[in-house]
């Protein structure tokens, strides 16, 4: 891959990239310098994007076709882009009731885990950690967040209400529960539990992860399993 080719990918945003094409900017980027720091920078914005925002709609569309229209320039110039990109994002917030976010996080489970929807899933241990050291856990902890008596199933990427977050689905031999995850640099909140329609949603946040687990169980079996899985955050 040369520079011009992981610039590209990388300003149009690394996360969102197929496996292959993945496996080919990580190699690039541990030989060339110059684009990892490029590559570090863009993944500093977002983790700033996200911690300023909180819950926001989804700009990802105006962002993307920003990125779009500056990638082909050089990287210097793409680099100074991705402040401009973010600066964007930020004027077009709105404030969305952590209720929406909520809703949706239910709402993913039951059409992909309970109604078992078609879905490009990762299953493979190796494309399950790798996607989640994309989303910013460490090596290994995607299936190291599994409470006792269950194990990680299969994990892709989606979108709650326009924020990029990584979903697993852990298991046993009688039902599965769903742990929606991604970078967080606030503070940590605790744990909280909603119930939405059969399904009961709790949010936990460390300072450096936050997360939506959602399970069809009652609010405090759900806030049991976030109890549990919070401390592995």
């Amino acid at each position: 891959m040369t520079c011009e080719e992981a610039q590209k990918l990388t300003t149009l945003h690394c996360t969102e990239l197929e496996q292959e094409h993945w496996g080919a900017l990580q190699a690039h980027l541990a030989a060339c310098p110059a684009c990892e720091s490029m590559a570090h920078d863009f993944a500093a914005v977002d983790a700033w994007v996200l911690a300023a925002a909180g819950d926001i709609p989804d700009t990802t569309e105006t962002v993307r076709r920003f990125r779009k229209q500056t990638a082909s320039r050089s990287w210097m110039w793409a680099k100074a882009s991705a402040f401009v990109a973010a600066a964007a994002a930020i004027v077009l917030l709105v404030v969305i009731p952590p209720a929406k976010m909520y809703g949706d996080a239910a709402e993913d489970h039951r059409d992909e885990v309970i109604k078992l929807q078609p879905r490009r899933w990762r299953i493979s241990t190796n494309e399950m950690d790798a996607l989640g050291v994309q989303m910013g856990l460490a090596p290994g902890q995607a299936a190291a967040l599994a409470v006792p008596g269950y194990r990680l199933q299969r994990a892709k990427i989606c979108r709650i209400h326009g924020q990029r977050m990584l979903h697993l689905v852990f298991g046993d031999a009688n039902r599965a529960y769903s742990l929606f995850v991604r970078a967080h640099t606030g503070p940590a909140d605790g744990v909280h539990v909603v119930e939405k329609e059969d399904e009961a949603v709790a949010s936990l946040a460390t300072n450096r992860l936050i997360a939506l687990l959602v399970t069809e169980t009652k609010a405090k079996d759900c806030e049991d399993l976030a109890k549990s899985t919070v401390l592995k955050l």
